[in-house]
């Protein structure tokens, strides 16, 4: 009897026996168990179910997703529970759901059958250092699609309302990720303090890594360096650099130790080796795990240090043309006649990562022929 009432059931809200998870950076999700007529409501763009609304807000705070966090999970999501869907209808499905949480977004069209989602973002005056993103009306979009390399669109059919809103980048925050692919690295250096060489061993974040390699690269002022990190490499990371940093005596012993562990511990190597694009700037945390990185991932990495272990050190970017370098400005030292910028009145001091043999105490680099291009403060 039971057996029969089940089976009744079943067959009277058409549920679709398909049951299963998607992956979300290493995080497993269970997918919703939808009826017919839930399915053919998105599939035949009429609206989004309450049961779908209900999902994406307890997914949502699960995995305390910013705008961009939700944006790639909403594209997880509609991948896994529509697999069998014509890609075309998969665009249009996450352009609903977009619109449904108010997110300014559009749908590009490439070729005839062939869509793309995108979605608008914050639409400040700044570079933008990513080849994918598209302008229409006044709005700036980049593709949902992590790893779409699209870079033209016959046309972009916009949803956007002056009510909605824009991602915004300014700063980024990281989703919780319960399932972090915990990986160890060995770093090794030369030791400024103790003169010998030396290495560190620490933890990092695969999924971590994941998840700010597919971000676009618009965030602003290169404020790469403030980027979270994952529990476990902030943990690890420096309670090891900790140990090695005590050896040093004096403040300006302490700043020549960061500059020869970025130095001698990160390898220099170009984007377009590492990622296989160029000018691509990579976050503190993917730098160390990889052990490599361009004069720019250097600067981020040296920067992400400074902040860490000297908050009123005032740091720059300075660059020049390939090049980039740090200038510092520690009310701590007096370094006279050592190689300088000056902004809004203010020294810094230079700071050359790309060799072995320099550190800030030396004459032995000097200042290039030019002025930086620009600085970014």
């Amino acid at each position: 009897m039971k057996l029969a009432f089940v089976l009744a059931l079943l067959l009277s809200t058409h549920v679709d026996a398909q049951i299963g998870s998607f992956d979300f950076y290493g995080d497993k999700f269970e997918l919703p168990v939808l009826s017919t007529g839930e399915k053919d409501s998105l599939l035949e763009f009429k609206g989004v179910p309450a049961r779908i609304k209900t999902y994406i807000t307890e997914s949502r705070a699960i995995a305390e997703l910013d705008d961009w966090g939700l944006v790639y999970f909403i594209d997880a999501f509609v991948d896994a529970q529509f697999i069998n869907a014509k890609d075309s209808d998969k665009v249009k499905i996450v352009n609903m759901l977009l619109t449904e949480l108010s997110i300014n977004n559009a749908i590009g069209k490439i070729s005839k059958g062939l869509l793309l989602s995108l979605v608008s973002i914050d639409n400040k005056s700044r570079p933008i250092n990513d080849a994918r993103y598209f302008e229409k009306d006044g709005y700036k979009y980049m593709p949902v699609k992590r790893q779409s390399k699209v870079t033209k669109l016959r046309d972009i059919e916009m949803y956007c309302r002056a009510e909605y809103k824009d991602i915004q980048l300014d700063y980024v925050k990281t989703p919780n990720i319960r399932n972090v692919n915990a990986s160890r690295k060995e770093l090794s250096f030369f030791n400024y303090c103790s003169g010998k060489k030396d290495s560190v061993e620490f933890d990092f974040s695969k999924s971590y890594n994941r998840y700010y390699n597919d971000l676009p690269r618009i965030i602003p002022d290169h404020h790469y360096y403030m980027a979270p990190v994952s529990p476990i490499f902030q943990n690890s990371f420096f309670s090891m650099l900790d140990g090695k940093l005590g050896q040093c005596r004096y403040r300006l012993d302490s700043i020549n130790f960061l500059i020869k562990f970025v130095q001698s511990g990160i390898q220099f190597e170009e984007d377009k080796v590492v990622y296989g694009k160029e000018d691509w700037c990579s976050f503190p945390e993917n730098t160390f795990a990889l052990g490599k990185g361009d004069c720019e991932d250097k600067c981020e990495a040296f920067a992400f240090l400074v902040n860490h272990y000297f908050k009123n050190t005032g740091i720059v970017f300075l660059f020049y043309t390939n090049h980039v370098r740090i200038g510092l400005r520690d009310p701590n030292l007096s370094l006279t006649g050592k190689p300088y910028q000056k902004l809004e009145g203010q020294t810094y001091f230079e700071v050359e990562l790309q060799g072995n043999d320099t550190v800030l105490a030396d004459d032995s680099f000097a200042l290039f022929p030019s002025t930086p291009l620009f600085i970014t403060n």
